[in-house]
């Protein structure tokens, strides 16, 4: 695999590398987002009392 090959590749795609780069970027932040916001909807759980029972000794490790 040489690299024109993989340009070539590319561009058939419609893209060049900075927008590739662009959508790979965006796709993180879509990602890490997603985690934060579950993160906070657990965050909100506990304080509703979702997990109001006292955690396992295995789980508190």
């Amino acid at each position: 695999m040489t690299k024109s090959f993989d340009q070539q590749g590319v561009q058939k795609m419609g893209l060049d590398a900075g927008q590739g780069v662009k959508i790979a970027e965006l796709m993180l932040d879509a990602h890490h987002h997603e985690e934060n916001a579950s993160r906070a909807e657990h965050r909100r759980s506990r304080i509703t009392g979702a997990f109001a029972h006292r955690p396992s000794p295995r789980q508190r490790r």
